[in-house]
Order: C-alpha cells, then structure tokens, then sequence
C-alpha cells in the first residue's frame, strides 16, 4: 500500500474511532526499524493531540491496515495510561491494555 493511500485508511479510521481531531502522521520504515518484534509503534503527544505511527514496509494491505487500527486504538486509550503512568501499577495496565487492544483488534478488523 502507498503512502497516500495509508493516510487515507488512517484518516477513515480517525473518524471511525472519534480520534478525528487529531493530527496523525505516518512514517513508513524497513522493518528491522520497528521497535522490537512489531510491526508499528505509536508516538502519543497528548497535549498536542499527535501522534506518529512508525509502521514497517512490505506487509500486505490487510496488515498494514490492522496495524494502523492497532495503533489508533492505543491512541484512544492513552488518556487512561497517563493515570497510571509511573504508577507501581503502570506495567500491569501496559500488559492489560496490550491485550485489550488485540482484541479490539479482532473484532474491529476479522481478517
């Protein structure tokens, strides 16, 4: 999938998920340079209402577009993060809203 056309799948899903208002970017990278063993990752300003999500090249069009929900849905649920941030709490809710998140993922893109 090219650039454009991720953005506009980001931009439909905005709105699906009432995140419209926020500004969201893209940055497409090889997929060594996705953190970890994933395939994207999100970056959250939440005071600014912005995000990046860093999404790994040469995937089909059906995961990429599960991994930009995926990352959408975690912008939607960090403004519970920030209540735990730093909290003795704050792993627990991480590995909690991980799996929530999955299977949000499920329901929302059946593959």
């Amino acid at each position: 999938m090219i650039k454009a056309e991720i953005e506009k799948q980001v931009k439909q899903w905005q709105e699906r998920l009432d995140i419209g208002d926020w500004s969201i970017s893209i940055k497409l990278v090889d997929g060594t340079d996705v953190a970890d063993d994933a395939y994207s990752t999100v970056h959250i300003n939440n005071n600014q209402q912005e995000a990046t999500i860093t999404l790994a090249e040469g995937r089909s069009d059906g995961q990429q577009i599960v991994s930009i929900v995926h990352e959408l849905v975690h912008v939607v649920l960090y403004p519970m993060w920030l209540l735990v941030k730093g909290s003795d709490n704050a792993q627990a809710y991480a590995r909690a809203e991980e799996k929530a998140v999955r299977r949000l993922i499920d329901a929302l893109c059946p593959e």
